[in-house]
């Protein structure tokens, strides 16, 4: 009798093997799939962040651009606001053609003194106002720093061709103007606002 055992047996391992074989295979080609699934995962999931962030990029620069616009219109009512409390600080007030009075009150110092000289300037000019009269009843105290400005206003006013007339100056005030320089000579003055207005319009009337 033949012994087949060992047939079977080498069958059987062979067959094995290559069940095995296959096994392997098999194995490393669904590795193979797992890893290009995952790559694509991650690219998809890249693209959706990408897609997200410019999303969110979108909406923070809409918002910014309403912020600077509500700025920039913050910016313009502001201006307008200064435009009227430097008017407020500095009121030219006409009181017939071609003149104006500008009262002033309370303190003066060198930058208060700047602004008033600066926007009454713009003003007369704009105007063509012949006769400014500057009334200083409410001028409670002048800096030593701000002399040179006004001295410097009344020269301004004198090249744009405006009489300028100070009423309601005080002895301290004059003082400081000619301590300051002794060459200098006031402009036409006058003890009261009233006095101030009838001067001028003597010289309204002059030709």
């Amino acid at each position: 009798m033949i012994d087949t055992a060992p047939l079977f047996l080498g069958l059987f391992a062979g067959f094995a093997g290559y069940r095995q074989a296959q096994i392997e295979r098999a194995l490393l080609v669904l590795n193979e799939h797992a890893q290009t699934l995952e790559v694509a995962l991650q690219r998809a999931e890249r693209a959706e962040e990408l897609a997200r962030l410019n999303q969110e990029n979108a909406r923070l620069y809409a918002e910014t651009r309403r912020q600077l616009e509500a700025l920039e219109q913050l910016a313009i009512e502001r201006d307008r606001h200064l435009e009227t409390i430097r008017q407020l600080a500095t009121p030219l007030i006409p009181i017939a053609d071609n003149m104006l009075v500008l009262p002033l009150i309370g303190a003066l110092d060198c930058d208060s003194a700047e602004r008033l000289r600066n926007d009454a300037i713009r003003r007369v000019a704009a105007t063509s106002a012949r006769v400014l009269i500057i009334d200083m009843t409410g001028v409670a105290e002048v800096t030593d720093s701000a002399i040179p400005v006004i001295i410097g206003f009344f020269t301004a006013l004198a090249l744009l061709g405006t009489q300028a007339i100070v009423t309601g100056i005080r002895p301290l005030l004059a003082q400081q103007l000619v301590a300051h320089n002794p060459a200098f000579s006031l402009p036409r003055v006058a003890a009261t606002l009233a006095q101030g207005v009838a001067l001028a319009q003597g010289l309204r009337r002059s030709p």
